[in-house]
């Protein structure tokens, strides 16, 4: 009797083990990013690269970037940039070519400078002194994507052109407070990139 509850006890064990380990290397592969993002200019750096993360049946996207700004175009500075973005329509216009027309973003940008200040420095700005922070930014925008399918033997599962349209948060503070004077073309940014999917390992040696 006892060995027999030993038994079972062991196989349970086991079980438990194995569906645990499954679940850890699915977590894991998930961690493993095969979107990336190659964007110019658009209020992250002159030059930004990053990874991204589809989400929600690929309805979200949720980026990681890093930018430069080189010293003679206003730098020398780096940001890292975290966006969020919406894609309510995916419209199949070719087998192989897919636009999506209209995607809200939302981002967070954050300089890393000596000369940017989360917090201001108590030694030289008294508390509440300025309001806001230099160093971190928030954006609002939206994007259009068009997207190119069907890269068989290759290991690209898409490449995808977009172009970005955002505002960030003290730009357009002032557009509200001084209407008369800024525009909305006066306080927006442009980027432009390119996205692009990694295949996984299993799937290319399907294909081949």
């Amino acid at each position: 009797m006892r060995r027999k509850l030993l038994q079972h006890i062991t196989i349970f064990l086991l079980l438990v083990a194995s569906t645990a380990r499954a679940q850890e290397n699915n977590f894991l592969e998930r961690l493993i990013p095969r979107d990336f993002t190659v964007q110019y200019a658009g209020g992250i750096g002159m030059f930004s690269a990053g990874i991204n993360y589809p989400m929600a049946n690929n309805k979200l996207d949720l980026s990681f970037l890093y930018g430069h700004v080189p010293p003679k175009f206003g730098g020398k500075l780096n940001k890292i940039t975290t966006k969020f973005q919406y894609n309510p329509f995916d419209i199949r216009i070719t087998e192989n070519i897919s636009l999506r027309p209209v995607n809200p973003v939302f981002f967070l940008s954050f300089t890393l400078n000596r000369n940017h200040h989360l917090i201001w420095p108590r030694d030289q700005y008294g508390a509440g002194y300025y309001w806001w922070n230099s160093a971190m930014r928030w954006h609002l925008g939206l994007s259009s994507e068009v997207r190119f399918h069907s890269f068989e033997k290759t290991i690209f599962s898409y490449v995808a052109a977009y172009i970005e349209a955002n505002v960030q948060d003290m730009y357009l503070y002032a557009r509200l407070d001084n209407p008369d004077y800024f525009t909305f073309y006066d306080v927006m940014y442009i980027g432009t990139g390119i996205r692009f999917g990694i295949k996984n390992p299993s799937r290319r040696h399907q294909e081949e």
